[in-house]
């Protein structure tokens, strides 16, 4: 005969039965140990990304017409060296005859009206000049509006992007690349480049003029789903 409320020897009711819970935490560990390195990488950048300051475009990658993610500088700068090479040597290399056959043309000013030599050279520099930055203008229009970058800066994972961090509109990228470019360099000892960092978005006098900012690139969904493929 059983006292009321005496609780019963064993498999009473009430009694909690093991759930294996305990074991989850071991399954999950395996399953991390078994990620690529990859996409271990990924994870620590991740985690690592949650104590920076945050913009647009860092919470939601590349979804939501999210191109860029955290402004940059430094790597401009290298970007800007690359694609000089790509641009700026090869009109020297390719243009260089023509140039050395209008100072010669040109040489026997010299020697009778040196006043009309020397602006006869400052008009073959502003000519030479145009035309190098009409060149190099539809180079950077054209690269910003089909990849979003310039070659230099597709290197170096940057992108073009709005002050949101979302896809820069063609006339945005037209204005910062023509007039915007324009002005940053009639500032003397490239001061309208550094102006950049001067603000949190570390835009150029360029950048202010089109409401453009240079970012790193943003992960994409598909990026994420290559890396843990």
């Amino acid at each position: 005969m059983t006292t009321f409320g005496k609780k019963p020897a064993s498999g009473g009711f009430g009694k909690r039965k093991s759930t294996g819970f305990a074991a989850k935490p071991r399954a999950a560990k395996s399953a991390s140990s078994d990620l690529s390195a990859e996409a271990m990488a990924f994870l620590e950048r991740e985690r690592g990304r949650a104590t920076e300051p945050e913009y647009a475009g860092q919470s939601g990658g590349a979804q939501g017409g999210i191109v860029g993610d955290q402004p940059v500088f430094g790597a401009r700068i290298f970007a800007f060296f690359i694609d000089t090479l790509l641009i700026t040597v090869p009109f020297l290399i390719i243009m260089f005859p023509s140039l050395w056959a209008e100072l010669e043309a040109n040489e026997a000013l010299y020697h009778t009206n040196p006043d009309q030599y020397d602006l006869q050279v400052q008009l073959m520099v502003i000519k030479w000049g145009l035309m190098h930055g009409i060149i190099r203008a539809i180079y950077s229009i054209s690269m910003e509006n089909w990849k979003g970058a310039t070659v230099g800066k597709l290197v170096l994972g940057l992108v073009v992007a709005n002050n949101d961090g979302g896809k820069a509109s063609l006339g945005s990228i037209i204005l910062r690349n023509t007039f915007g470019r324009f002005v940053t360099n009639l500032i003397p000892f490239y001061i309208g480049y550094f102006l950049a960092l001067s603000n949190e978005k570390r835009k150029c006098v360029h950048d202010m003029i089109a409401g453009s900012t240079v970012r790193k690139k943003a992960i994409s969904q598909t990026d994420v789903s290559a890396i843990f493929a």
